[in-house]
């Protein structure tokens, strides 16, 4: 499949072609009509971008957990912890214990953590990002579209990255390590990570950075070789 096909479905921005289809005005300034066809548009994208990164063998809106376990390790990802947890519950009624399944993956040749957490007993996806450090000749915003990214705080080629993992995962790795070099080893500042399930932030007054070390250094000595040079 064309990259290009992909690229412009992941960066279609469905509210925007809406606001163009009424003259440019914003979506705010909609009629009760404009904001249902808005709505119905955003659906019939969606749809349309869901069974195209599920037929080319891509993360999705509303993949199944244990698809998305059998496509990221096919990838060559590698699990380095995981643990069950009983999510909060928000509904009026007396609703079952649902266990929830969180994972640290890792991938030693390229140099990226992972993590994912589960939802509806383990049915789909929840959320999750992926986190690494790359290099590259020259800066180019393109690469970085869908990504988080900053400044490593030492070398100027070297920017760390995160991404939302679901949607186009492995289109924006290949993608990445296409046009840069992903470094198995990382340097410099350590990056950003937020590894907290949706129970352990309902707490009041988490450290999420306490959290997050924690799981970290329950992780295999080849994960943990990924950060080692960081300070």
């Amino acid at each position: 499949m064309n990259s290009k096909v992909t690229e412009k479905i992941l960066n279609k921005d469905s509210l925007a072609e809406a606001e163009q289809i009424f003259g440019g005005k914003h979506w705010s300034e909609f009629s009760d009509e404009e904001r249902v066809f808005a709505l119905l548009k955003a659906f019939c994208d969606n749809q349309v971008k869901a069974e195209h990164l599920k037929s080319i063998g891509d993360t999705y809106w509303g993949i199944k957990w244990n698809d998305f376990i059998t496509l990221i390790e096919s990838y060559g990802f590698k699990k380095g912890m995981k643990y069950d947890f009983i999510p909060p519950k928000h509904g009026l009624t007396d609703e079952p214990d649902r266990i929830e399944e969180a994972i640290i993956f890792y991938h030693p040749g390229k140099g990226l953590i992972l993590w994912a957490t589960s939802y509806g007993n383990k049915d789909h996806i929840n959320g999750g990002t992926v986190y690494g450090m790359t290099q590259y000749e020259k800066f180019d915003w393109d690469i970085f579209s869908h990504c988080s990214h900053g400044d490593n705080g030492e070398d100027k080629n070297i920017r760390d990255f995160s991404y939302d993992i679901r949607e186009g995962l492995i289109y924006t790795l290949n993608r990445m390590d296409k046009n840069t070099r992903l470094l198995p080893i990382w340097s410099g500042r350590k990056p950003f990570m937020f590894l907290v399930d949706y129970a352990e932030s309902e707490v009041k007054g988490y450290n999420y950075k306490a959290i997050t070390n924690n799981k970290l250094k329950m992780c295999p000595e080849e994960m943990q070789e990924i950060f080692k040079n960081c300070n």
